[in-house]
């Protein structure tokens, strides 16, 4: 079994919260990458906080095999996830100072 690995999970407000249990995968400008299952979440007290946003500290286990069971779709700029037909959250890269994706062109 690999090692759990530790993510800071960004979510504008009203988003919903990640739970255990559930799917996160991570997407780039290719589509839908690493899927990782969701062991436990803690919400994280920033010292430079991104207004709007609140912050959580994820721990993760990677799931190999499921990157072909995934299905996605962006409309709206919204992006939905599912992962062996569950609703799954996704994960962009984000820069925190910036407010921003960093899949998304400045503007």
């Amino acid at each position: 079994m690999r090692e759990a690995k530790k993510l800071y999970y960004y979510i504008g407000e009203g988003h919903p919260v990640p739970e255990p249990g559930r799917y996160l995968v991570n997407m780039g400008k290719k589509g839908p990458g690493t899927v990782y299952l969701i062991t436990a979440i803690v919400r994280t007290k920033q010292k430079r906080p991104v207004e709007g946003y609140t912050c959580y500290t994820l721990t993760l286990q990677r799931l190999d095999g499921l990157k072909e069971l995934v299905v996605y779709e962006m409309q709206d700029g919204i992006c939905s996830v599912w992962v062996k037909g569950e609703e799954a959250f996704p994960c962009f890269a984000f820069d925190p100072k910036e407010r921003r994706s960093l899949l998304k062109p400045r503007s």
